[in-house]
């Protein structure tokens, strides 16, 4: 084979599962020929500015080709009618004021949480509700204090960047309160981490207080930038209990679960069976509960402090870490 008939060859190996059509690669082949048939020039010469712009063109689909396989950033797009949730511990806000953790489980169970006791305490009996997918909806069973049924009916839009848009809802049966409907709310992925569960931040930088006592240290926590859930509950006079999960098993199977004693110097160690302690320096608060982040929601409360000891990774490596109470 000739060297001319090799270079225009691998034109086309090289633009093999390029989206090229075959005109652009017959221009591109006659290009060359026209090149190569230049008679004013010696035959190296030919040669040689040749290999050059065969160069140039694979240099050409090569960049194409990154071009055609970048990563898709353009704005999160529904993923389709009829897609369910994907599993995971996910934040809903109503967007005025709303707001409780949810943990919705790939065996069709859906655990939700409105404050930290009844994530960290297991004594307290959480309701395991069912849901299912019936066609473009999501079907909730709640069940009310007395055990009767309300049915919970909505079209679902989950969304590539983590989140799970809910439409207003349709409430059926003997459990629902008056009204007959659930407002409209947006479902955000806090873990496994998503890149909207990872977007979230906090809003305030004042006031700015140590940390000295559990009780300050009572919510459901999400590390910032990551997808590790932290629930904390203050335990009286007694160290505060904890659990600690970045898979989407907080409410189950918890990463870690044990106890967090806070010391008048700002440190906070978090025990746990099977490992070393975790402690965290200079821990401090910023911002107060009820101030409003500007990008949605209101994560005015966070805390932010100095990795010191990390035997089992609890925090990815980080030297700071920054919490934001999310409930």
């Amino acid at each position: 084979m000739s060297l001319d008939q090799r270079l225009v060859d691998s034109l086309a190996t090289y633009a093999d599962g390029v989206d090229m059509t075959s005109t652009d690669l017959d221009r591109m082949q006659q290009d060359l020929h026209r090149r190569l048939r230049q008679p004013h020039r010696p035959r190296r010469t030919r040669l040689v500015l040749a290999a050059a712009a065969v160069l140039v063109l694979v240099a050409a689909v090569a960049a194409g080709a990154l071009w055609l396989r970048r990563p898709d950033t353009s704005v999160p797009a529904d993923l389709g009618p009829g897609a369910a949730p994907p599993p995971g511990v996910y934040l809903l806000d109503n967007g005025a004021g709303g707001r409780a953790v949810a943990a919705i489980h790939a065996d069709g169970t859906e655990s939700d949480f409105d404050a930290a006791r009844f994530l960290v305490d297991p004594v307290l009996p959480v309701p395991v509700s069912p849901w299912r997918m019936d066609g473009e909806k999501f079907v909730f069973d709640g069940r009310n204090e007395q055990g009767q049924l309300c049915r919970n009916t909505a079209g679902i839009h989950p969304q590539r960047d983590g989140r799970v848009v809910f439409d207003e809802g349709t409430l059926a049966g003997p459990g629902c309160p008056a009204g007959g409907s659930s407002p409209a709310f947006t479902g955000t992925r806090l873990s496994p981490g998503s890149e909207a569960g990872r977007a979230i931040t906090p809003s305030a930088a004042e006031p700015v207080s140590p940390v000295t006592a559990p009780v300050q240290l009572e919510g459901i926590w999400l590390v910032e930038g990551s997808g590790t859930v932290l629930g904390v509950v203050e335990n009286q006079d007694a160290d505060a209990r904890y659990v600690l999960d970045d898979r989407g098993e907080v409410d189950r199977s918890p990463k870690a679960r044990g106890t967090l004693r806070v010391s008048d110097d700002s440190r906070m160690v978090l025990t746990s069976p099977g490992c070393g302690d975790t402690v965290l320096d200079r821990a401090h608060l910023q911002g107060a509960s009820q101030q409003a982040n500007p990008h949605g929601g209101s994560f005015g409360l966070s805390l932010t402090a100095t990795v010191t000891e990390d035997p089992c990774d609890r925090f990815g490596g980080q030297g700071v870490v920054t919490l934001i109470r999310v409930v």
